[in-house]
Order: C-alpha cells, then structure tokens, then sequence
C-alpha cells in the first residue's frame, strides 16, 4: 500500500501499489495519482437491492433441471458481497478496405468497449464472458463507497486504450478477410476514451444442507452470471440411467452395423463405443459432479474474439499474462 494526497481536499489515504487512479474518500474526486489530473469518474446504480437479486437467483435455479424439490426451503444464505468493478470506456471506430481484381469494398465496426480495469478476482474468467452495459450511467458520488466493496483501478488507461486499438483492428480485418478474397488493410482507427465507470456486481454464497455454493448477479441488470447449485439423487440416477442406455443401443447397433457392412462385428462394436461414451460424455459428468453450474450469460459461439486471442491481445498490451476480461456493447 501506498499514501496519496487528494489534490481537491487535501486528504490523506492508502491506495495500493499498482494503482494508476484513485478516488478519494472523503470527497468523491477522482484523479490520476502520477499528474494529480481530474479524471472522468461513472457507476452504475443498483437496481437489483441483496433481496431482489437473491430472489432472481432461486428463482433461476428453481427453474434448471434437477434441482431438489425442497431447494426453496432449505437454502440460505451465508454472505453476501456487493463489488464494485472498475472498468475502463472506450468509443471505437475501424475502418477497413479490401481490394480483390478491379474492385474495392470498404467495411466499418463501430463498438463500445469495456476493458476492466482491476484483476485478481475468482470470477475473472466469468467476468470475460459478461456484456457490460455502458448506457445508463451516471456520475460518481463518493456515498457509493459506504455500500460495497470499492476496487480502485490498476491497469492504465494508456495500456486499456493500446488494447482497444488492437481489438478493434482485429475485428475490422476480420470481417473483411471473410467478407473479401483480396487484399485487405486498415484505412482508419479511431479509439476515444469515455471515462472511468464502476459497476456493480453481487457475490453470493449460500448453502443448502450443510453444502456451500456460490454465485454471480449482476446488480444493475439483474442477470445471472454464474450459480452453483445441487442436483437432486433422483435427477443423477436418471442421468446415469440415460448414459448407460445411450452406450448400451450405439454399443450393439454399431455391433450389427459392423457385421452387416464389413463382417466384422468387434470393429463395428468398438466404434459404436467410442462414438457413444463421447455423446454421453456431458451427462455422465453431470451425474457424478457434487454441483452443476449454470447462467443466463452468452454463449461461447457469440464471443466476439475467442480466449485465445484475448490472452494473446492482453499479454502484449498489459504487459503481463491475466484473465483481464474484455467485453463489448453491441
């Protein structure tokens, strides 16, 4: 930790070392801790209170498979925190232009981007999969630091900006490498900075007989990040059941197939196994996890950059390896 002066007020306070930004405490102004420079600051309201949101997420769970009749009753909570993620803003736009024979055609992507602005949290990983939201902001008011656990930043706004420059590249060439069989190169990048915004993020942890689960709520939208919930004996025996059955009927039915086909039964059994124990392969996993997870978050296939190429992108702007998540408001 480190002492820094609020170049408003004049009051004194910790930050830790890595911090690039601060607010201060006592008065709310947010500066750059290196030039002392006023800094655009936002948050998001809550609009998901700890009842609401812990209301949203039984409700999710009640309606997953599997879930033991008497979940409702039985589960309570242990603790609840209320994070308040930092997350730098930008405005992008790429221009891109592809040349193939004697004609040309020239493709946009105009973006929002959230890059957080803080790492070291167990929901990193999860974090990289939300689709923040940047409407519906609103200045930052230093009453906010009285209800929730506050992150200041410690990733720059100059290494955020670098790596938003770079994914937007990306995307833009993207689309005009699929779109395009010629020659095709960036004509215009243009990434402007918004601010500062913290947003809300609820972390429960409950239990339901003796067994401890946790999860994920957004608390402005209300959307369920992550859950951990229990299955019920009778939903793992079925599961189980179902796997065995699968197995069973590709088992013998590539048996037949083999022996039809090419005379040799045991070829046709042994990939009639394989092919089965693959497809079978998610519910047995589910029938023998102590906890079956699930969200109300998008789907890998509609991740704009896979993980891959965020690491990639993340290490050499960021200058380090992380799970510093990126997401987009489409």
């Amino acid at each position: 930790m480190k002492q820094v002066k609020c170049p408003n007020c004049g009051a004194t306070f910790d930050v830790i070392e890595t911090a690039s930004f601060s607010t201060c405490p006592y008065c709310g102004y947010t500066f750059n801790i290196q030039t002392l420079q006023e800094w655009t600051h936002y948050f998001f309201p809550v609009y998901f209170n700890q009842n609401s949101a812990w209301l949203k997420l039984r409700s999710f769970i009640l309606r997953r498979y599997g879930v033991p009749h008497d979940f409702y009753e039985s589960s309570n909570i242990n603790n609840i925190t209320l994070h308040y993620v930092p997350l730098h803003i930008f405005h992008a736009e790429a221009e891109a232009t592809c040349q193939h024979k004697k004609s040309s055609a020239t493709y946009h992507k105009v973006l929002d981007l959230t890059v957080p602005a803080y790492s070291g949290f167990w929901f990193d990983s999860i974090l990289r999969s939300h689709k923040f939201s940047v409407r519906g902001k609103t200045f930052f008011k230093p009453s906010i630091l009285e209800k929730g656990k506050y992150y200041p930043p410690s990733i720059s706004s100059e290494s955020a900006k670098n790596l938003s420059q770079s994914i937007i590249t990306s995307l833009v060439l993207r689309e005009a490498n699929e779109s395009c069989r010629g020659y095709s190169q960036v004509s215009k990048v243009d990434v402007n900075y918004i601010g500062l915004v913290h947003y809300p993020i609820w972390e429960f942890y409950y239990s339901y007989k003796n067994e401890s689960f946790k999860g994920l709520i957004d608390g402005t939208n209300g959307r369920v990040m992550f859950v951990e919930y229990p299955l019920s004996r009778e939903a793992k025996t079925f599961l189980l059941v179902s796997s065995v059955a699968i197995v069973t009927a590709s088992s013998l039915g590539g048996m037949l197939i083999g022996l039809v086909l090419v005379g040799n039964a045991i070829l046709g059994f042994c990939l009639g196994l394989v092919g089965s124990l693959a497809s079978s392969a998610p519910l047995l996993l589910t029938a023998f996890s102590l906890k079956e997870r699930g969200s109300e978050e998008i789907s890998k296939k509609d991740s704009l950059l896979s993980a891959v190429e965020w690491a990639s992108l993340v290490e050499k702007f960021i200058g380090f390896r992380t799970n510093v998540p990126i997401t987009f408001d489409l």
